[in-house]
């Protein structure tokens, strides 16, 4: 994303308040859980297994399904295996004629194979973990000439976070920005927007000034107030390399993006779009959720070059989204995704073990049935043609 890009999207929710969220919010997914099971009225009761907490949601009065955090029970572990590896997501991708990027795994002693795919490849692309989040040890505009130190900074921060055998994945770099959308049983819940973090000058302050007075104003929002924007050797060598530095003075309503990645954690924004983007964004979206076997919630990256986008790149599929994105916006409306996922898994309870009473049905859990049937369909529909695919 670049500045003329996001100055765009910002001048597009302009109107729209920033939400100010106090220390009465919990940030723990599984509180926010209770919550939502509360306001539904689905009973529930804590238990401990091997160390962790976790739930038993009761579909009748007697009849319950378990529950930990972040592991929705209408994901399969067949689905968790193929989400958790990007190259095998891709493949699935690939084969449902999905369109997504083109990728290389190699292991951590692998650096002379990934030199010669770039000598071969010379397009600048990027490099990151196959297993870690949030940004954690992405590189962008990987060339030949630096390939060696981002090679050497990816494996050295997977075997920082303990990871056994490192792999970095090459991919190519496709320009653009990434949306996550929410996609539960083949339905659209939302797209959030990660902004890369960034300052708007005033013709007085520098950019380290900026950054110290955006920090202050998040050190007062309980969500963002341990996701200060950074001014470390990354940042400074970012913007030495659009001629910046941090003792700039940007004009009076230049925007400058201090670091190129887009996550909340490094300072970026979250940003309700799902109203600005288009229809077929949102429905490549679902198809990607439908190519995966076994995966039925997911938040979906994808990677459009403009809002009005017909044509986009699934990044990834992720079985497991970070769903306080959807419900602790900087900007937009905030979603209540988790009670749509737990509504559906009741319903699903009750299906399979013959206890649903149709004429009880309110408007919104029919809803959800009519959803779930269609999305299931074009789900076995797309799974054949994989397979045909495969055998092809």
């Amino acid at each position: 994303m670049n500045e003329k890009i996001l100055s765009e999207i910002l001048s597009k929710v302009s109107t729209l308040p920033k939400n100010d969220y106090g220390t009465d919010i919990t940030q723990d997914l599984f509180e926010v859980t209770k919550n939502e099971l509360n306001e539904l009225e689905i009973k529930f009761e804590p238990y401990i297994y091997k160390q962790k907490e976790r739930l038993k949601i009761f579909y009748t009065k007697d009849d319950y399904f378990k529950y930990s955090k972040n592991f929705y029970n209408n994901n399969s572990m067949f689905g968790f295996k193929i989400s958790n590896d990007k190259m095998l997501t891709e493949k699935f991708l690939k084969l449902a004629n999905v369109p997504t990027t083109n990728s290389i795994k190699l292991s951590a002693n692998q650096f002379e194979k990934g030199m010669e795919y770039l000598v071969d490849n010379p397009s600048p692309k990027v490099v990151k973990p196959i297993n870690l989040a949030n940004g954690r040890g992405v590189f962008v505009d990987v060339t030949t000439d630096n390939f060696r130190e981002v090679w050497e900074q990816c494996v050295s921060i997977q075997k920082q976070r303990k990871v056994k055998y490192p792999k970095v994945l090459i991919q190519d770099m496709v320009t653009g920005f990434e949306v996550r959308v929410i996609v539960v049983e083949g339905k659209v819940l939302s797209a959030t927007l990660r902004t890369p973090p960034y300052v708007i000058g005033d013709g007085n302050n520098t950019i380290a000034d900026l950054i110290n007075e955006k920090n202050k104003i998040r050190s007062s929002n309980e969500y963002f107030r341990n996701k200060d924007l950074k001014q470390d050797e990354k940042v400074i060598d970012y913007l030495s390399s659009k001629q910046q530095n941090l003792d700039t003075v940007l004009k009076e309503n230049e925007l400058c993006i201090t670091y190129p990645i887009s996550n909340l954690v490094n300072g970026g924004e979250n940003i309700v779009v799902t109203h600005l983007l288009n229809d077929k964004i949102l429905k490549t979206a679902q198809d990607a959720v439908i190519a995966i076997p076994g995966i039925h919630t997911a938040g979906v990256d994808v990677l459009i070059d403009s809002l009005e986008t017909e044509t986009p790149t699934i990044l990834e599929v992720n079985k497991a989204p970070a769903l306080q994105l959807n419900y602790y916006p900087y900007i937009g409306e905030p979603q209540s995704p988790l009670k749509y996922i737990f509504s559906s898994l009741v319903l699903e309870q009750k299906i399979i073990n013959n206890q649903l009473d149709i004429n009880n049905l309110n408007e919104f859990e029919f809803n959800i049935l009519i959803n779930r049937y269609k999305y299931l369909f074009r789900k076995q529909k797309t799974l054949s043609t994989i397979i045909g695919n495969i055998k092809n």
